[in-house]
């Protein structure tokens, strides 16, 4: 993470699973997660009208 974060570059996680999980990428600072925990795939409409909901 010390790296990355030294050159500008945002880390993310794939595969979370679980609350567990999510903690530990919390802690080691890392900018961005996805997996099932965060939420299951959705096509691209559904994206789209989920980000303009929480920009």
């Amino acid at each position: 993470c010390a790296l990355a974060k030294s050159l500008n570059i945002r880390l993310v996680a794939e595969g979370i699973e679980d609350e567990v999980t999510l903690q530990a990428i919390r802690e080691y600072g890392i900018d961005l997660c996805q997996g099932f925990y965060i939420d299951k795939p959705m096509p691209l409409e559904a994206i789209t009208i989920l980000n303009e909901r929480y920009e």
